[in-house]
């Protein structure tokens, strides 16, 4: 086992270059070794996240590169300050843990008295404050607290590397569209070839298959007694009895990544099984985003799904899912079988459109650029018979990638019930609640267009998201 980060490969291949990355990349690592343990002030019963971790992931990411020697020595040396500073923004001191008890300071838009309320635990609800935007952390934690100097391209005294890593670790934690909209992938730094992207790609991967006893030991599962879902975290790690989980495939010289073990627990079980689920995701989106790379060095000819060979005991394991005529179940909803008359699908376009107006009228109050003057929503209803047209218009919240994903989309699940929304600990409650409403404007057409921009995308505050859907999805 590598104890150091000197020991691994990614160092000792710099270390064969005599690479000048070195004497800065060594006290970044004595940085790490001294501030990555206060990561226990706030996330002590999860699973190791210190340099250990890092040292894995590490090793993970040599195993996905098909040719180390065609990377520059830039990319090399942010792998390694990657896996070593991605996870920084799980840092707390003690003051900045008494102002996010005090609700003085919001994380994302996490109010901690609200998700004390929901856990009824105090470490708990600080943990679920800080983990969703450990990202976001990590990335200003590296931007306005570490010295630039450790981030100099060799014999310059200008160019840095510092705003592209605070990116690269930020990126471990966001939506995968994310790393397309903010990374380069044809950057160059001084001398040095930089894809970002790439960078990016084998950090999240690796994170993910950092999943066995190394990270969790059972002697420390014992001292910490860890409840309910955290129990269930650190028990599939027990599951994986394999370390090295990268392999070539003979037949299709692919690599492939599987996983060996024996489960005996069906909760646990099947909380692996969608951990799977989620790294086959994952690949999918890296191997494509790779083909789209001019130069083959960045290439990831890796098989898109996990090979599961992990054996139950004591148990039987089935895949068994509950089935719905989707045609008829999509029909029902946005029909008149529900709403009893055609013009009501108008009704629920614009009952979405007074929700996004009050939450972004609750929202304007804390906005510098309402400070003076007040926020005016308004909602425009255009019914254009020459055109055969129905537009409803509004000034409200908009919809991030994210909240069009994880809640648009998905028929039957509304952000307005989620914790995403119900955490922020609003004063207004929304009028739609079943994520099913906006079902019913295809009651009025076949084809539907949403444009829509995000009150509080920061880093896409003038990208609209744009999507054309037809009955026929539906039907």
């Amino acid at each position: 086992m590598i104890e150091k980060v000197q020991e691994s490969h990614l160092y000792m291949w710099l270390k064969e270059k005599d690479s000048k990355f070195l004497s800065k990349l060594d006290e970044t690592i004595e940085y790490a070794n001294t501030i990555l343990p206060q990561i226990n002030n706030v996330f002590a019963s999860y699973t190791v996240h210190g340099v250990r971790h890092s040292i894995n992931v590490m090793e993970y990411m040599y195993a996905l590169v098909v040719d180390i020697n065609k990377l520059s020595e830039l990319e090399v040396a942010l792998l390694i300050y990657s896996a070593l500073l991605h996870d920084i923004g799980m840092i707390a001191n003690v003051d900045e843990i008494k102002e996010i008890k005090a609700d003085h300071a919001i994380l994302g838009e996490r109010k901690y008295s609200k998700v004390l309320e929901k856990y009824g635990d105090e470490m708990t609800a600080l943990q679920e404050c800080v983990r969703p935007v450990h990202g976001k952390r990590a990335r200003d934690y590296i931007e306005t607290k570490m010295d630039e100097r450790l981030f100099l391209i060799p014999e310059s005294t200008n160019i840095s590397f510092k705003s592209e890593l605070a990116q690269i670790c930020m990126s471990h934690n966001e939506d995968f569209e994310w790393i397309k909209k903010n990374l380069h992938n044809d950057e160059k730094k001084g001398h040095f070839d930089l894809n970002a992207q790439y960078i990016s790609v084998l950090l999240r991967i690796s994170d993910y298959l950092d999943i066995d006893e190394q990270r969790a030991p059972l002697y420390l599962y014992k001292y910490l007694n860890p409840k309910e879902f955290s129990d269930l975290e650190w028990k599939q790690h027990f599951v994986i009895e394999n370390y090295d989980k990268i392999r070539r495939n003979p037949k299709t010289n692919e690599l492939e990544i599987f996983f060996q073990g024996t489960s005996q627990d069906p909760s646990v079980h099947r909380k692996l099984l969608k951990y799977f689920d989620a790294i086959n995701g994952e690949l999918k989106n890296a191997v494509d985003l790779c083909e789209s790379f001019v130069d083959e060095k960045y290439l990831l000819p890796l098989k898109t799904n996990v090979v599961n060979q992990i054996q139950s005991k004591g148990f039987s394991f089935s895949d068994l899912r509950l089935s719905l005529d989707y045609n008829a179940v999509t029909n029902l909803l946005m029909g008149e079988h529900i709403y009893g008359d055609r013009k009501y699908g108008l009704r629920e376009l614009i009952q979405n459109s007074i929700d996004a107006c009050k939450t972004m009228e609750e929202s304007a109050t804390k906005m510098e650029k309402f400070r003076y003057q007040n926020y005016q929503p308004y909602i425009s209803v255009i019914l254009d018979k020459d055109r055969k047209k129905v537009m409803v218009m509004d000034n409200g919240s908009g919809m991030s990638i994210d909240i069009l994903k994880k809640y648009f989309l998905n028929v039957g699940v509304s952000y307005y019930a989620s914790d995403d929304y119900r955490l922020q600990d609003r004063e207004y409650s929304p009028i739609g609640h079943y994520g099913i409403g906006f079902l019913a404007c295809f009651m009025l057409s076949d084809k539907v267009e949403v444009n829509t921009v995000y009150y509080n995308d920061a880093y896409s505050a003038k990208t609209e998201h744009s999507l054309r859907m037809s009955g026929a999805l539906f039907r």
